[in-house]
């Protein structure tokens, strides 16, 4: 059995907003990690070493959401994790 804890990666788009969802994240005990938004793949993968991520939350600024492509090098990303089944959480 792993000792893996799950987490949740925040990737900084740079949204005043990152440490907030962090720390919201955390209240619902899940572990969260604020990585930069040009984390490579790879770099996801090394991370599932220490814990195993479960998704992805993007921050991004206002202006983000007008631009051509708010979150550049996503796709690859995305990629990299597997598909888990949606699940909401109750307010």
């Amino acid at each position: 059995m792993s000792d893996k804890v799950d987490a949740i990666l925040v990737l900084d788009y740079g949204g005043q907003y990152c440490l907030l969802l962090a720390r919201r994240v955390r209240e619902y005990k899940v572990y969260s990690e604020i990585v930069p938004c040009d984390i490579a793949p790879n770099e996801i993968k090394g991370l599932n070493e220490y814990f195993n991520v479960k998704g992805l939350i993007l921050s991004g600024g206002p202006s983000s959401v007008y631009q051509r492509q708010p979150f550049p090098g996503l796709g690859l990303a995305v990629r990299v994790t597997e598909k888990l089944p949606e699940r909401r959480l109750n307010s």
